[in-house]
């Protein structure tokens, strides 16, 4: 399923996340087909098991040729942004973070794009991110227990008692790294369309 110049082939089976993809991202003139073959999901699961096995160079590279079947797959993504925390490469951290982030639409995908910038913060000694990116997270996942992340930055800010920063000042805290506070806001107002036209 290599592309020729009439046909672009991708594996993107997710129905919102393929519209997103040939509205918002894709900008040849080609005709886009979808693989009938699981080519994103075998690349991503060698991945993600090659991460579990510790095998980090060969994880990378499972997931970016996963990424060439679903481009805009968050999960491999975010997957991408850990390793390259987990390998200190933390030049390459911001960028995927705020791609993923582009592309999701899931309150607790949002939620793990604001601890992965959490983490990062903690990661460049920035305590004023990490704590914005925890506290963010909280908004879109209720049920993930912080508590030991935020106590720490605010314990690394000079806090002797917990200060949680205001939201604007998360928001600007975020917004250094490329982050929105939620979801792009061309994917909602995508979506809205799309809806529109589905309902009618």
């Amino acid at each position: 399923f290599e592309d020729t110049e009439t046909y672009h082939y991708v594996n993107i089976e997710e129905a919102f996340s393929f519209q997103l993809y040939t509205n918002l991202m894709y900008k040849e003139q080609k005709i886009i087909r979808i693989t009938p073959d699981h080519m994103y999901k075998y690349h991503y699961l060698r991945g993600v098991v090659d991460v579990k096995l510790g095998l980090l160079d060969e994880a990378e590279e499972a997931f970016y040729i996963a990424l060439r079947w679903f481009p805009n797959a968050f999960p491999v993504l975010l997957e991408l942004a850990n390793i390259a925390m987990v390998k200190k490469d933390l030049d390459k951290v911001p960028s995927l973070i705020a791609e993923a982030q582009k592309y999701c639409f899931v309150p607790s995908e949002l939620a793990r794009c604001f601890r992965a910038a959490g983490y990062y913060g903690f990661l460049k000694e920035d305590y004023r991110l990490a704590m914005a990116g925890y506290l963010t997270s909280t908004i879109f996942d209720a049920n993930v227990n912080i508590t030991n992340e935020l106590g720490l930055a605010a314990q690394k800010l000079g806090q002797t008692e917990f200060k949680p920063l205001t939201p604007d000042e998360s928001k600007e805290e975020l917004h250094k790294v490329g982050l929105v506070f939620g979801a792009n806001p061309e994917l909602i107002k995508m979506g809205v369309v799309l809806g529109n036209e589905f309902a009618n």
